[in-house]
């Protein structure tokens, strides 16, 4: 596979030869909520928060001060795709949160307030 080059015409232009080796990333992250759990004590043990889950990351919303809209608190990044997502309330202590991924890695996460 080649490429022209540029301001080259079809007609006897030159081509560039492609690398075998391209890199294609997205510019936004990804929008698609695919879990959501809540009402969570995730990060304080008087709060309740909505922890969401998308392709490849969890956020942690609040409602802010007005009570009008969320917050994100934290944006945590998965190096994988979420496959599955599940809180665990724990008695005494903050929730935490069980997930798998799509090449079935099993992540535990709590919050640490220290």
């Amino acid at each position: 596979a080649s490429l022209r080059a540029a301001g080259q015409g079809s007609a006897g232009g030159a081509r560039v030869p492609m690398s075998r080796w391209n890199y294609f990333a997205t510019a936004q992250p990804a929008t698609a909520v695919l879990f959501a759990e809540g009402p969570l004590r995730f990060t304080s043990p008087e709060i309740d928060e909505l922890l969401v889950g998308f392709s490849t990351r969890l956020e942690v919303f609040r409602l802010a001060a007005s009570r009008r809209r969320l917050q994100c608190l934290r944006a945590i990044p998965v190096n994988g795709r979420i496959a599955a997502l599940r809180a665990v309330r724990r008695a005494g202590h903050l929730d935490a949160v069980v997930l798998c991924t799509e090449r079935r890695h099993l992540v535990f996460v709590r919050w640490d307030p220290s």
